[in-house]
Parts: C-alpha cells; sequence; structure tokens
C-alpha cells in the first residue's frame, strides 16, 4: 500500500485487510507517518524519504526498489493526485489505486497541468476505485469515459457504530460534528446555524460540540466568541477513531456542512449510531442518505435552512426518533465487513 499513515481511512484498510489474511506493507513519505491513529502489529511499515508535494515524484525509484524488495502482489495507492503519481513513475504492477474525493473533484480543476496529471494517473493502474457512485461518475468525466471505477463504499464497523442501549436523556439538546477544521467541511456555518437556532423563539437550549483539529481553529474560536455563544460551543479536538462511536452516541443531533463531499462516511457513522443527520446537499450526503430518506438534507452554505431543520428536530421528539430510526436502516448499506471482503477479492483478482 502506499497511502498516509496517519490516516484513520488508511488505517482501516491496512488493518482490516490484515486481520482478513493479508501480508501488508504500507510505505508513507515522513510527514504522513502514523500520529494520533494506531496501525496493527501485521501492517509493515516502510517510511520513504522527502518532504512536500515533489516528494511524490522523487520517491518514485525507492519505492520502486521497495517494489523489488518485497515482491508483492498487488500495490494499492490511495489519492489519486498524490501516491497515484508515485505509483505510475515507479511503473507498479499489477495495481489498484483508489480515489478519495478532492483528488478527483478539486484537483483536476487547478489548472491544465493538474488535469493531465490525474488524467495520467487514473489511467496508469489496472483498476481505479471509487467509495461512491458519484465519485465514479466523475472519475468517468474527468477521463472522458475512459475509466470505470467500482464502487466500494468505505463503510463503518457495525459491531461498534451502533445505537445506544438507552437514547432516553435530559437536559440542553445536543447538537454537534466530527469533521476536520478544514475550509472546506464549513464547520462555521455550523456554528453560525447555531446561534441562528439559539435566538429564535421557543427553541430549546441546546448546545454544540465539535470534535476535531485543523488550520480553522482560531478562526472558529473568534466566530465563537463574536457571536458570543461562550461554553455553549465546545472544541473537544481531534479524538482517536475507536473514540468515536461513543462521542456520536452522546450526542441527540449530528450536523454536516460540507461544500464538497465524495461519500459521507461520517454521517453513515451517526446514521448507525441512531443519530439523526442534517447535512448539506453535497454530493456524497446525498447518496448515503438516498435524497432525504435517511436524514434530512439543506442547499450548501445556507445558515438559515441548517437552522430550520435544527430548530425542526430540536422541538420534535417524535420527528427526531423518526429521523433517527430511518438512518439506522440506511446504515446497514454500508457494512464495513462486507467493504472488507469486496476489496480483498478485487485485490485477489487483480493480483491474479
Amino acid at each position: 500500500m502506499l497511502a498516509f499513515a496517519n490516516n484513520a481511512h488508511t488505517q482501516r484498510w491496512a488493518n482490516s485487510l490484515s486481520e482478513a489474511g493479508c501480508e501488508i506493507h504500507l510505505a508513507y513519505l515522513p510527514e504522513h507517518a502514523p500520529t494520533l491513529h494506531r496501525l496493527g502489529d501485521g501492517v509493515v511499515q516502510h517510511e520513504l524519504a522527502g518532504h512536500g508535494q515533489l516528494a511524490y515524484f522523487t520517491q518514485a525509484p525507492a519505492v520502486r526498489r521497495l517494489w523489488r524488495r518485497v515482491r508483492p502482489d498487488v500495490t494499492h495507492a490511495h489519492y489519486a493526485s498524490g501516491y497515484g503519481t508515485t505509483l505510475r513513475l515507479a511503473r507498479l504492477r499489477p495495481s489498484v489505486l483508489s480515489a478519495w474525493g478532492s483528488d478527483v473533484y478539486e484537483f483536476p480543476d487547478r489548472g491544465r497541468i493538474q488535469r493531465a496529471l490525474i488524467r495520467a494517473n487514473l489511467g496508469y493502474p489496472d483498476v481505479v476505485t471509487s467509495s461512491s457512485h458519484v465519485m465514479a461518475a466523475r472519475i468517468a468525466e474527468v477521463t472522458s469515459g475512459r475509466v470505470h471505477a467500482p464502487v466500494i463504499p468505505f463503510g463503518v464497523d457495525l459491531g461498534r457504530f451502533f445505537p445506544s442501549p438507552d437514547p432516553t436523556r435530559e437536559g440542553p439538546v445536543r447538537f454537534g460534528v466530527v469533521k476536520t477544521l478544514e475550509p472546506h467541511y464549513r464547520i462555521d456555518v455550523i456554528v453560525r446555524a447555531f446561534s441562528d437556532y439559539l435566538h429564535r423563539s421557543g427553541a430549546p437550549a441546546a448546545t454544540l460540540d465539535i470534535y476535531g483539529s485543523g488550520p480553522l481553529l482560531g478562526e472558529l474560536t473568534t466566530l465563537r466568541e463574536t457571536l458570543q455563544l461562550g461554553d455553549l460551543v465546545r472544541f473537544h479536538g481531534a479524538i482517536a477513531h475507536e473514540a468515536v462511536p461513543a462521542a456520536v452516541r452522546d450526542l441527540d443531533v449530528f450536523l454536516l456542512a460540507s461544500e464538497t463531499e465524495s461519500f459521507g462516511v461520517a454521517a453513515v457513522e451517526a446514521m448507525a449510531c441512531g443519530v439523526p443527520v442534517i447535512a448539506s446537499d453535497a454530493p456524497g450526503f446525498v447518496e448515503v442518505l438516498d435524497g432525504g430518506r435517511f436524514g434530512l438534507l439543506y442547499p450548501r452554505g445556507d445558515v438559515r435552512a441548517l437552522a430550520d431543520l435544527m430548530f425542526e428536530l430540536g422541538t420534535d421528539d417524535r420527528r427526531r426518533t423518526d429521523v433517527a430510526e430511518a438512518g439506522v436502516a440506511g446504515a446497514q448499506r454500508y457494512d464495513w465487513s462486507a467493504n472488507v471482503a469486496a476489496m480483498r477479492e478485487l485485490l485477489a483478482s487483480v493480483a491474479g
């Protein structure tokens, strides 16, 4: 595997495939070394050299040498605009490339060079995979129909993400989100909508819990003070993936405001935990919520529309329960064990 070792997505794939009987060798750049999350003992780690975007190019010979030493049955690169470049320049086959989202949604639109690079990377491996149907359509668009990506969702472990056995609770309505504090996730929209909600007549008392770290923490903290929200908005920082189910189950309503989203695993995690989801109409959320069947959707960036739905669920316990139950049913489509089995079968097929 060529992937971000410090990312929970990579670690879930590596650990789960290892547990499924695969021998996993994971190569990564130093800046992507595992930190908060943990790789299993069965995953052999190989730290490369170099830093920054240029390292994706300069480390190709080192990756080729590692490939000759390990002699893997198949190489699996994650993220088409980064490690996908290394995969192609190292000329590794048989190979699989998994797109993640911004690599095919945002990167190709930055310029002609970027689009040419991503088209070359997507066209190189034996198979390109997508975590959603909307992203598979985007891959086909970017490659002018030359690449048709099978869909293997990045689902949830239903043995860990499940509804609370005792969902009854007292006190303020607890709104929350678990997301990295980066611009395209628009946590500022959630904070502003929460302020709008609090100022509405008849709105029950509420709190907003934000789990995640990132470059916008200072800006969001300033926004909290500007809107005079005080300790009603709580920043908890990043949490390990193992702690996410308990954090989500502690909420009454899960909020999402992304401008772009290729799949929406955070929404599926909340759905599986029996927490009603309100999400922006980013393509990935529309897909996992089935157009509003398994959660509530609002136009991206529309603070008032989000506040309207927060008020709807905050003031109606029965409505909140109905949306939560629908979400639990919808989450069953994304059983992680089935996703891992599908990926293992695909990798074995390419290797064979």
